[in-house]
């Protein structure tokens, strides 16, 4: 589970929410009730294929992203009905394909360009998401330390 904080980039409304890493997810996703809470509205709507397998046309979302201090801006993600899950947000392959994913023990750090490591985590983790970027690598590096 990952802490962001998803804002409304018109008004600054803002809420925290845990969301979970979905790397089978081509689009991130809200749940549609923290998308009431921030006053967001549809941009659009796109036809997706939920969890059951069932198409569903969700609402397009732009919005503000702060993972653990890395501030993605105007994000597209998708309205769903979360709430019978134990997150409210789903980080998928439109986020996880812009940065690097760290985890350190049960710790998530997030990063873009420069800021590819959280403070704290040493050059160890730098220099491996360099090399990974270096490489050429679209998408997500997850490194894990025992």
């Amino acid at each position: 589970m990952l802490r962001a904080e998803v804002i409304n980039p018109e008004t600054g409304r803002s809420a925290n929410i845990d969301a979970r890493i979905d790397t089978g997810a081509d689009v991130s996703a809200i749940c549609i009730a923290v998308a009431d809470k921030i006053g967001v509205r549809p941009i659009g709507f796109c036809a997706v294929i939920d969890a059951d397998g069932d198409p569903v046309d969700a609402p397009v979302f732009e919005v503000d992203l702060n993972i653990r201090g890395c501030v993605l801006n105007r994000v597209k993600v998708i309205g769903l009905d979360l709430s019978r899950s134990d997150c409210a947000g789903l980080i998928g392959n439109n986020i996880l394909d812009k940065g690097v994913l760290v985890r350190d023990n049960n710790s998530w750090s997030f990063g873009i360009g420069e800021n590819v490591c959280a403070s704290g985590h040493g050059g160890a983790y730098l220099l491996a998401g360099v090399f990974g970027l270096a490489l050429g690598v679209a998408g997500t590096l997850l490194l894990t330390r025992k």
